[in-house]
């Protein structure tokens, strides 16, 4: 998907020279070895931070360690952007409007969704860990914002867009 992305973001504008795109295969490594091993990247400075697509596909404690990591990295007033599928009340992480078609394939092709949460438990998730929720965006936040009213299209729901910003110093996991 990486390339897909690069090939976008060169259609659309050269990104600045502090932007950057980095792989990472959360079966072959972590966000600790990626961000420690990338030379230009400075802890102490304002980082925005994408998870696009992401944390819905790994185990828990993987989706914790992340949040560790990226709080340990990431200095205050830094930007943690990132989507997340919500659990539905039976405790399930699918889309809400997923056929069995649909859950079928993403298993079929090993990808199916590991972790989700609440979007009402969301603030206080990240606020353990160090961060404050700033924005939370659903598939119908994102119709009403950009696609037009007559746009009658369904969009998948249960798949949401957070973005969090590096608070408090001290997380509270595990206390």
């Amino acid at each position: 998907t990486q390339a897909i992305k690069k090939l976008a973001l060169e259609k659309a504008a050269a990104p600045g020279e502090n932007f950057f795109l980095l792989p990472l295969d959360f079966t072959l490594q972590t966000l600790d070895q990626v961000l420690g091993g990338f030379a230009p990247f400075r802890k102490e400075k304002q980082t925005l931070l994408i998870m696009e697509g992401v944390l819905m596909y790994l185990e828990a404690d993987k989706v914790e360690a992340t949040f560790s990591v990226a709080r340990e990295y990431l200095g205050r007033g830094s930007m943690f952007a990132f989507t997340f599928m919500e659990r539905d009340p039976a405790g399930r992480v699918r889309f809400k409007n997923g056929t069995l078609l649909v859950r079928l394939w993403l298993g079929v092709i090993g990808e199916p969704f590991k972790w989700g949460i609440p979007r009402v438990s969301l603030g206080s998730f990240l606020e353990k860990r160090g961060f404050r929720l700033r924005e939370l965006a659903t598939s119908q936040t994102l119709k009403q914002r950009f696609l037009s009213s007559g746009n009658s299209h369904p969009l998948a729901e249960g798949e949401c867009m957070a973005v969090a910003e590096v608070g408090s110093p001290h997380p509270t996991v595990g206390l």
